[in-house]
């Protein structure tokens, strides 16, 4: 991936249920600017599956950056 000329930072804390949809939708979006991008999810400490969830689709979208504090 290029050097990013967009990140979008994104707070999860017990967000397992919403995901998924947001990324989903994301995605086309910001494909839409031509322009490479990187998202940024800073996980607050979650405890529910955020976090699996979160490093399930960064194996699948090389654009994912994930922070776990």
């Amino acid at each position: 991936m290029n050097s990013p000329y967009l990140s979008i930072v994104i707070p999860v804390f017990n967000e397992q249920e919403n995901l998924r949809a947001l990324h989903k939708a994301l995605g086309p979006v910001l494909k839409g600017f031509g322009k490479p991008y990187e998202v940024i999810y800073v996980d607050d400490g979650s405890t529910d599956q955020s976090l699996e969830l979160l490093q399930d689709l960064q194996s699948h979208d090389a654009h994912i950056v994930i922070v776990e504090f």
